[in-house]
């Protein structure tokens, strides 16, 4: 994020021209192009920015999102939600942009034009491609500040752990699921901070070994959206003797589906080692729909 501050008005001036000199002063007054007092400057029209600070301040609902707003970056999950929505929305969109002025070359093409001397095409649009970098880059950025975020969510699976020890699910089926995703959980937080400290050389694996890691990562969290699948299905049958279920319940139950559908497939495409199954497009949209779904329910929640 760029330094902000005041933006530079200029020194106040002595007299009544405007440049300091006296000698021009009364013609400067006769010739006043903006029909104001002489010395004085012309009001200074509102940008855009401006008129949106004066709704913010004038409109009472325009305070309330902005105070919404905060309240959600305030918390440790809506900050990632917003990040996650973010990344995904910015990995559609590059792949997009990659279509429409042709794949940038990768490293051994490079490499192999450096030796051959041969010249590397060039993009349809220069412009396009340093778009497509720069938002590729804060994407990457996005995605790294997130697995970071996340080298300390061992510690939340330990005390959901505990939760579930100490009040377990009443039903056996439920209890087992619970037993189950903690066990996973846990080997999935456990290797995928191997992974990532290895990757930024804390820890001294090999690449060929991080790619391993990754995928076995992926593959316990594919193994939890499974569990979660049986879980939600369970319930399910759970409440059809159950008249008592209310809307709020019943829509929680299709978000928490619909959002299972979105990374079922994310996960499976991340569990193959040195590439995947979806291109980059696909992923962003799949991404971008689970986001759209966990930013809407954790607005509702600090509303």
């Amino acid at each position: 994020m760029a330094d902000g501050g005041p933006g530079f008005e200029g020194v106040p001036m002595q007299g009544a021209d405007p440049y300091g000199n006296a000698n021009n002063s009364e013609n400067f007054k006769n010739s006043n192009p903006y029909n104001s007092v002489a010395g004085q400057r012309p009001p200074r029209r509102p940008t855009d920015l401006s008129r949106w600070f004066h709704f913010i301040i004038r409109h009472r609902k325009g305070r309330d999102n902005l105070a919404h707003i905060n309240r959600v970056l305030s918390s440790t999950s809506g900050t990632d939600k917003l990040l996650m929505l973010s990344g995904y929305v910015l990995m559609a969109l590059t792949s997009v942009l990659e279509r429409v002025n042709g794949p940038a070359p990768s490293p051994a093409d490079l490499l192999k034009a450096t030796a051959t001397a041969t010249s590397i095409p060039l993009p349809a649009s220069p412009a396009i491609r340093s778009l497509e970098t720069r938002l590729k880059n804060l994407s990457a950025l996005i995605s790294d500040f997130r697995i970071f975020s996340r080298l300390w969510g061992i510690f939340g699976i330990a005390e959901w752990a505990a939760q579930v020890y100490e009040s377990p699910p009443k039903d056996h089926q439920l209890r087992q699921i619970a037993y189950a995703q903690v066990f996973v959980n846990v080997i999935y937080q456990s290797l995928e901070n191997v992974a990532y400290l290895s990757q930024h050389r804390i820890l001294r694996y090999s690449n060929a070994t991080q790619n391993k890691l990754w995928a076995w990562s992926c593959r316990f969290w594919a193994a939890h959206v499974a569990l979660d699948f049986c879980r939600l299905w369970r319930i399910r049958m759970l409440r059809q003797n159950y008249k008592g279920v209310t809307d709020a319940e019943d829509h929680e139950w299709w978000r928490q589906i619909s959002s299972n559908l979105c990374w079922a497939p994310l996960t499976i495409h991340w569990s193959v080692e040195n590439g995947g199954l979806l291109d980059g497009f696909t992923t962003g949209c799949l991404g971008t729909a689970a986001g759209v779904l966990s930013v809407q329910h954790i607005w509702r929640q600090t509303a």
